[in-house]
């Protein structure tokens, strides 16, 4: 993930709904965290809750808000520890007047469903939802208002029998929580009509009272019962769907990330060996701060200068580029017949074949040591990325992620810029 994430804005976080929080969970949380990216979690495999430990619902909600609470305990380890580097970096005379509640909690880092940035799914089977998806299914049904209905998914809160008023849940309750009644005892039903019961063609029906057009011959058709469950779910509360709908509504565009990770993207410059005075170490960052190429970057601006990020380099079969649409499932990482494809992000100006570049390495560092390889133009040819596929186009701009081939010698962390390096006096790859 270390590769990609200084190209991307948002992060898909995905959590086993059966582990939950492991080793590597941190590690995703706190790159993720490092470089500023908005994060949706997905809690995955809610699907083994019932086939591998026979969970009931009520004891499938139960172990959900647990994962979720253990989740929300890394980000909140996280937003400490850099409050408390802030607070050793301080001057003394200053440390007094910060408190522990001017800590700037990111209300993105903290995550609950009923906020939209936590999916439940299970990838194998295809299926995933948001509490606001149900909320459309049933508000109009039980005559609640969506966004109440929202709010009251995620807790301690029960419909009333008959009037569907909602009401405080309590262990004396004799209705289940909302999740529970409206969500999982629900889908828990299909597990159990077509792994349990062995009796698939219920799934007709089902589909007749939730609105989703399924057939018998469709059922009959499946090679197994697992292949229902999956045929009935993933056309009832599709995956696909979901991830887009949440990327759409959760990520920010590249004008918005860009101006809020800008102190990522573009950090302030490290003195080198030697410079150790106040003085020198003002001038400095004054340099940096006032650099017409932060603000640029921070703009997002097709128009103004250019400057890209390489992130990393992908062997493919040459002669799939050749071709008109490429996959990335064609992707070849071996043989003689290959080429390296540069994937990186335009963070300023456009990006076209045409143009007249420079690459930067990870060891450039003027004046003392610059390290740039000027490429001619019309030496590179520019692909779009779209899902799985890549197709030639004639320039990228701002805000977008491109795959280039064409300069095989270089390598990834690059900084691709379109004037004279002696100018620019700054390393971004650095900051990787």
């Amino acid at each position: 993930m270390s590769t990609v994430t200084r190209i991307c804005d948002g992060a898909l976080v995905v959590v086993d709904a059966v582990e939950g929080v492991c080793i590597q969970t941190h590690t995703v949380l706190h790159q993720a965290w490092r470089e500023k990216l908005t994060p949706l979690l997905i809690v995955n495999k809610i699907d083994k809750l019932f086939t591998s430990l026979h969970m009931t619902p009520e004891e499938a909600y139960s172990h959900l808000r647990r994962v979720i609470e253990a989740v929300n305990a890394v980000t909140t380890a996280l937003a400490t520890n850099e409050w408390m580097e802030e607070i050793g970096e301080m001057e003394e005379d200053e440390e007094e007047e910060v408190k522990l509640e001017d800590i700037d909690k990111d209300s993105s880092w903290n995550f609950s469903p009923e906020r939209g940035n936590v999916i439940f799914a299970s990838a194998s089977h295809g299926w995933g939802f948001m509490l606001m998806k149900f909320a459309q299914i049933w508000g109009d049904k039980l005559g609640v208002e969506k966004g109440n209905l929202v709010q009251a998914m995620w807790g301690d809160y029960s419909l009333q029998p008959k009037t569907n008023k909602i009401i405080k849940h309590t262990s004396s309750s004799s209705t289940p929580p909302i999740f529970v009644s409206l969500i999982l005892q629900p889908i828990w039903s299909v597990y159990e009509a077509c792994l349990v019961e062995d009796r698939p063609r219920r799934v007709v029906g089902m589909g007749e009272k939730v609105g989703v057009s399924i057939s018998r011959e469709e059922v009959d058709s499946c090679l197994n019962n697992q292949d229902v469950v999956s045929l009935f779910l993933s056309r009832w509360i599709p995956l696909n769907d979901v991830v887009m709908r949440s990327i759409v509504r959760k990520v920010p565009s590249p004008l918005d990330a860009q101006r809020d990770r800008i102190d990522v993207v573009w950090p302030k410059r490290k003195l080198r060996v030697g410079q150790s005075t106040k003085e020198e170490e003002d001038d400095e960052t004054s340099l940096i701060e006032t650099s017409p190429l932060k603000q640029t970057i921070e703009d997002c601006n097709s128009d103004d200068q250019l400057v890209v990020f390489i992130s990393k380099m992908i062997s493919m079969k040459r002669k799939l580029l050749d071709q008109t649409d490429v996959s990335w499932r064609d992707i070849n990482r071996g043989g003689e017949d290959e080429v390296l494809v540069a994937m990186g992000r335009v963070f300023s100006g456009t990006l076209t074949s045409q143009s007249e570049v420079y690459i930067l390495s990870h060891t450039h560092d003027p004046p003392d040591s610059p390290d740039f390889v000027p490429i001619p133009p019309d030496h590179c040819t520019l692909y779009n990325l779209f899902g799985d596929s890549i197709s030639k186009v004639e320039e990228v701009p701002a805000g977008n992620i491109f795959a280039m081939s064409g300069f095989n010698k270089f390598h990834s962390h690059s900084f691709i810029h379109s004037f004279f390096p002696s100018f620019l006096g700054y390393d971004i790859s650095r900051s990787v």
